[in-house]
């Protein structure tokens, strides 16, 4: 059974702790889950950039007496100011209030306090607490969540950093400085691999770590479109091609020209000009026999105007039409040869030679030969028989 003294004793420690509990429930603030918003300041503005999560940025500068001078609202997670008031104008030397109010992707909203001091050129920016506001200016902003200032990032204190954002026109990968190197496996293990850079210089390398131009791969390139090359295409001989034409390849591999342009069936066709252009030329070929000025020839060869049919033994024919001579020349050179056609002016057929050479007609077995022997009055004097020698 219990005493009264011990019962006494039980009530008041109940009630001691039950008020402790109670005053630590009271006092406790909550924690501050609210984006952390980063601002960098330079002679002509300030940059504010909040985390990937935020969808909305507003920004408002505010007078030490509580007057709105400039507002400010954008999509994205990244705003820039350059130091203007609503009416275009720099703000004038003294000290201002800025207030940056996020809108997370869940639609919550929280603001982060920055004081700024402008000086000429110089700019200074700091952080500060809802207590460091004025009394206008707390009128104006209203509630702000405890321990709300801005993260001030000085200039000297970027030494290598990656940031991604968006300024709810286009988003942005920047990095501070060296390389941007995008890679591939267990980063934590150290085991990922690089699959592309881009230099400082803006090079952009696939499959090599040191690209040397604007865009460099180290193996093959497919592309389902046209690759436009303004100034050529260089080779590893020190060649450079500027024009061309389009070509295929074949099953081995082979590179097979693709031509293009308008032409006639059965008439050989050949470039028309130095664009790559193809047309008809004046030859054609016809189930194998083969015209020169000629459509449809009726011999293998036709050269000239076709004679027609008739002349079953002849496998070429050369014509330049009814009433014109023709003569065929065969020799090594234009001084040492023969000459020898039709002569329509005198109808008769002719066999001569441009310099004093005999000329010798012999059988298929050599048992006779014919030679004709130049004159001092005539290059074609009557060939006489003579025996062929054993």
């Amino acid at each position: 059974m219990f005493k009264p003294t011990n019962l006494l004793v039980a009530v008041l420690l109940g009630v001691c702790t039950a008020s402790s509990i109670l005053a630590q429930s009271i006092t406790k603030e909550p924690v501050d889950t609210a984006p952390i918003v980063t601002a960098s300041a330079t002679g002509e503005r300030v940059r504010f950039a909040a985390p990937g999560a935020v969808g909305q940025l507003r920004l408002q500068i505010l007078s030490a007496g509580g007057q709105m001078l400039f507002e400010v609202q954008g999509k994205g997670n990244v705003l820039d100011w350059t130091l203007h008031d609503g009416n275009g104008n720099r703000l004038l030397d003294g000290s201002y209030l800025c207030v940056v109010t996020i809108k997370s992707l869940s639609g919550r909203l929280s603001r982060r306090l920055g004081s700024l001091e402008l000086s000429g050129p110089q700019v200074n920016l700091q952080a500060i607490d809802r207590l460091q506001m004025t009394d206008l200016q707390q009128q104006t902003v209203g509630p702000v969540e405890p321990e709300a200032g801005i993260s001030v990032l000085q200039a000297s204190e970027v030494k290598a950093a990656t940031t991604l954002a968006h300024d709810g026109n286009q988003a942005e990968l920047t990095r501070s400085n060296g390389a941007l190197s995008f890679r591939l496996g267990d980063f934590f293990s150290g085991t990922d691999t690089e699959q592309m850079v881009l230099t400082e210089e803006g090079n952009l390398g696939i499959g090599t770590d040191k690209p040397q131009s604007k865009l460099e791969v180290s193996g093959d390139i497919r592309a389902t479109g046209t690759v436009q090359a303004s100034k050529g295409i260089a080779f590893a001989d020190g060649t450079v091609q500027t024009t061309g034409l389009s070509a295929r390849l074949d099953g081995s591999g082979n590179v097979i020209p693709s031509v293009a342009g308008t032409g006639t069936t059965n008439q050989v066709t050949k470039w028309t000009d130095n664009a790559g252009t193809l047309g008809d030329s004046t030859i054609t070929e016809v189930s194998g026999r083969v015209g020169i000025g000629v459509a449809s020839p009726t011999y293998r060869l036709v050269v000239g105007p076709d004679i027609g049919p008739g002349l079953t033994t002849s496998d070429l024919t050369i014509s330049r039409g009814a009433g014109q001579s023709v003569s065929i020349y065969a020799g090594a050179t234009g001084a040492h040869g023969m000459n020898f056609g039709w002569d329509e002016g005198n109808q008769r057929a002719f066999v001569n030679a441009p310099v004093q050479s005999p000329i010798t007609f012999t059988t298929a077995a050599s048992a006779s030969a014919c030679e004709s022997k130049p004159t001092a009055s005539s290059a074609s004097a009557r060939p006489r028989p003579r025996r062929a020698s054993k």
